[in-house]
């Protein structure tokens, strides 16, 4: 035989010895199917690490954003510009009032805050005078003279004191820039040095947005509704707050529910768990979440998570 066929003839030969048995194809592929179940269950495990993250930090910016509003509107509760511990208030007309020391009194809840509220939640009411403060040089009658540029407009609810007496009033017009006219006359006159500024009355609850998550369930949300602004509706401050407990307690005493308390005069702290949720889904099943100290079965996949605030009020006569 020819030189170059035997050459031809054991190159074919040994391209046959080199091939995969049938046992080394098998092996083969049962590591590469181990090889891709390692890597799909790591990258299912980085996903949901992700969106629980994800979840967690969007929790907590919510309750950040929570702890400021409470906080500014709670921690000034009863503030009235100066210090009227034993001061005369005069009554008001109609559903306007003022009394420092039941600031955080909860009662007549309006019929706005009824009709979006949350069954399991609670309401915190909370007044207070909130500037801008202005000084009057006198007010008489229907007339309220300012030491400055008139800031308010008409409709606004206005807290005038010489720091022994106060009383409320509405501005009907700006008779110029220095002068308000007041909708009812003044019950007293005020002299040089009185103070001038703006009440509030608002309500924090939790409310039905009207809008669902992508399961159809409904989407809750913290509301804000102050009274000073009578044609509005609550505003929305923050969605997936899906419950709120409101607890009070004055020096040395425990925190209890509203309902207890009977002296909102010694009030000083206010401790408010919030329940919040991721809005999207997190976990592959429902989970236990706790919540004031009950464990619930969640309906959904989302991330739930309480946070409790406390606050310190800053009212006159407490330290």
């Amino acid at each position: 035989m020819p030189k170059l066929c035997k050459d031809f003839c054991t190159a074919i030969n040994n391209d046959k010895q080199m091939g995969f048995t049938y046992v080394e194809l098998m092996v083969a592929a049962l590591i590469s199917i181990i090889v891709c179940s390692v890597l799909i269950q790591t990258y299912l495990i980085q996903k949901r690490s992700y969106h629980l993250i994800r979840g967690l930090a969007e929790i907590q910016e919510n309750a950040r954003v929570a702890y400021y509003l409470l906080k500014h509107d709670i921690q000034n509760a009863g503030y009235s510009g100066c210090s009227i511990k034993a001061a005369k208030l005069l009554s008001s007309k109609g559903w306007i009032s003022f009394e420092p020391q039941q600031s955080l009194c909860v009662d007549n809840i309006p019929t706005r805050v009824k009709l979006l509220k949350a069954p399991d939640s609670d309401v915190i009411s909370i007044q207070t005078i909130a500037s801008p403060f202005i000084n009057v040089t006198k007010a008489v009658a229907h007339h309220v003279n300012l030491a400055e540029n008139v800031p308010y407009k008409t409709g606004d609810i206005l807290w005038l004191t010489n720091c022994m007496q106060g009383e409320l009033l509405q501005v009907q017009a700006v008779a110029n820039t220095h002068r308000i006219i007041t909708t009812q006359s003044l019950k007293d006159i005020y002299a040089d040095g009185s103070q001038i500024g703006v009440w509030q009355h608002v309500f924090y609850f939790i409310g039905n947005t009207k809008r669902n998550t992508y399961d159809g369930k409904p989407v809750k949300a913290l509301f804000r509704l102050n009274l000073a602004e009578p044609n509005t509706t609550p505003l929305e401050m923050i969605e997936g707050v899906e419950g709120m407990h409101v607890y009070y307690a004055s020096p040395g005493s425990v925190f209890q529910k509203a309902e207890v308390i009977t002296n909102w005069n010694k009030v000083t702290r206010v401790r408010i768990i919030l329940l919040l949720n991721s809005l999207q889904p997190v976990f592959d099943k429902e989970n236990i979440y706790t919540f004031d100290g009950q464990s619930y079965l969640a309906g959904d996949r989302f991330l739930h998570k309480e946070w409790i605030m406390i606050f310190k009020l800053h009212r006159e006569g407490h330290e």
